[in-house]
């Protein structure tokens, strides 16, 4: 016979691993968005005056990244991986469906940047892709947090 506190060990126990397997996920997502986007954001690398904020905001998207990663770990380390979740149960399915959409969302507009750079280009191009895009890697790295988090 099992006690309450052996249900809610395994229920922890079971918490750790769906966050160990979430974040295995959104490094797999990762690296394939690492992939997508190779070569096009030299606009933003080599560009002037009318692409610096948008070149901010693409170096904050990576840059978040890690203070992520940073909370992440100190969390486990602070709980040590037992008790309840911070994500509530019920919202874990919305939030997986929410972060689902964003990652096909970037996988939908970083293709509609445009790859290399060339003289000119900031006038070809529609700045506000750039925006979108690290935007758009701003909330999916927010929703991978809330899955990861234990």
């Amino acid at each position: 016979m099992t006690s309450r506190a052996d249900g809610l060990g395994g229920l922890a126990t079971l918490a750790g691993h769906r966050g160990l397997a979430m974040a295995l996920a959104a490094l797999v997502q990762l690296a394939v968005l690492r992939e997508v986007s190779e070569g096009r954001f030299l606009l933003l690398l080599r560009g002037g005056e009318t692409v610096e904020p948008l070149w901010y905001l693409h170096t904050t998207s990576k840059v978040t990244l890690l203070a992520a990663l940073s909370l992440v770990l100190a969390a486990a380390i602070e709980r040590r991986l037992s008790g309840p979740p911070l994500l509530p149960r019920a919202a874990f399915g919305a939030v997986l469906a929410l972060h689902a959409a964003l990652l096909a969302g970037m996988l939908v507009l970083l293709p509609a940047l445009p790859v290399g750079y060339s003289e000119g280009l900031e006038a070809e191009t529609a700045l506000w892709r750039y925006a979108a895009v690290s935007g758009t890697f701003l909330a999916w790295q927010a929703s991978a947090l809330a899955l990861v988090a234990p």
